[in-house]
């Protein structure tokens, strides 16, 4: 079975985090670290395994590249990423288990590790409280009706334009239907500037 760590102390996930990203990068996170940066309580230990398990430390405790990655401005980024990466199995039955609510991810750590209730309750409050910090790569294909109009000074009844579009994002392939009924006239530089911005922000 998957082994997913879980913090007793979802709560103090965000002000840890928010600490690493300020404090000099330790030799070592470990028990002996954390009341250095005000984790004094027994139960802040356990969010050290949740760093592991995101790969922010590794087996030794060293901070990771991760971890240094995580002190830059896309921050909510690398931990979106390092997210998606320890929780993939989760990733691959949801498309966006953040936004599941909490009894269907209840259902899904149940399946996987067979834990007591209460083990579940606590896995599932760490990974809301981790997804809270996060970010997730995606970017949106800008839509063909906002690119022509704006770019050409074109009106979409004047070239009868339906156009499909969709978000991109790491793991999917979206594909852009394009459907052109192009105006009469004699000016074909109309034509020609369509098609380069169809090849510039398309291709």
């Amino acid at each position: 079975m998957p082994d997913y760590p879980y913090t007793t102390v979802p709560g103090r996930i965000r002000s840890f985090l928010e600490i690493i990203r300020s404090v000099s990068v330790p030799e070592k996170a470990n028990r002996a670290w954390l009341p250095k940066i005000g984790f004094n309580s027994s139960n802040d230990r356990t969010i050290l395994g949740v760093l592991k398990f995101i790969g922010f430390i590794n087996e030794r405790g060293n901070p990771t590249d991760k971890w240094k990655e995580y002190r830059r401005a896309n921050h909510e980024q690398v931990l979106g990423d390092s997210i998606r990466d320890a929780y993939h199995s989760l990733f691959e039955i949801h498309e966006n288990p953040c936004s599941k609510s909490t009894s269907e991810l209840k259902d899904f750590f149940r399946a996987e590790t067979e834990s007591a209730e209460g083990t579940v309750s606590k896995m599932v409050d760490t990974f809301n409280a981790l997804c809270r910090m996060a970010q997730f790569k995606t970017s949106s294909a800008e839509s063909i009706e906002e690119i022509l109009p704006k770019n050409l000074g074109i009106k979409l009844q004047d070239v009868g334009l339906k156009a499909k579009s969709g978000r991109l994002s790491q793991d999917r392939i979206v594909t852009i239907n394009i459907h052109l009924n192009l105006p009469e006239t004699a000016d074909e530089e109309v034509y020609a500037k369509i098609f380069r911005m169809m090849k510039e922000h398309l291709l």
